[in-house]
């Protein structure tokens, strides 16, 4: 901030919300660890070194465009406020530049240091597992038509059956009239 002369007040450090800081490594490290256990699941052992840096890297290269368009969206909606000028310039443009470059530092950490860290401190047997909440969410929700229209476990709630199959969740005390099918059989 001295360097390029961005004033450091309040506004501007505040702007930095550590959540979008942080987005891209968390996304890639996610692909990551699930990628690792999904590995480590098949071969039915520990990665070795050499098949943990494979698989890390594999991982980043597939999330990497993900993450940089998701960033990168982030980083468009701040380029207009650089065009301010006078009173609102000088008081939002260093908060889009603090902004810019927190981000712009944060998808080289997510494209370099992630991976490598990941490699190497993710050793033995990472385990992917389903938060208590999601366990929850799948065990309430289960798919309506039972999985027959071949949707198996893509099919949830009727989303990707919905052309095949008649699914309305209706209360079993609404009148007859408006329920349009209750049937849980897939055409």
């Amino acid at each position: 901030m001295v360097e390029w002369k961005i004033s450091a007040n309040l506004l501007s450090l505040g702007a930095i919300d550590f959540g979008i800081i942080v987005d891209g490594a968390v996304v890639m490290i996610e692909n990551i660890v699930r990628r690792l256990s999904a590995r480590a699941q098949e071969l039915g052992r520990p990665l070795e070194r050499a098949e943990r840096h494979a698989e890390a890297r594999a991982a980043a290269t597939e999330m990497a465009r993900p993450t940089l368009t998701g960033v990168g969206i982030i980083m468009i909606v701040y380029l207009p406020i650089l065009t301010l000028t006078g009173i609102e310039g000088k008081m939002f443009r260093p908060m889009a530049e603090v902004v810019l470059l927190a981000l712009a530092g944060s998808l080289i950490m997510t494209f370099t240091f992630v991976p490598a860290a990941a490699a190497l401190l993710l050793g033995g047997r990472p385990a992917a597992r389903e938060s208590p909440p999601i366990r929850f969410a799948h065990h309430r929700y289960p798919p309506r038509c039972g999985g027959r229209c071949g949707g198996g476990a893509r099919c949830w709630r009727g989303r990707s059956c919905s052309s095949r199959c008649a699914v309305w969740s209706r209360p079993a005390s609404a009148p007859s009239s408006s329920r349009r099918s209750t049937s849980r059989t897939c055409s």
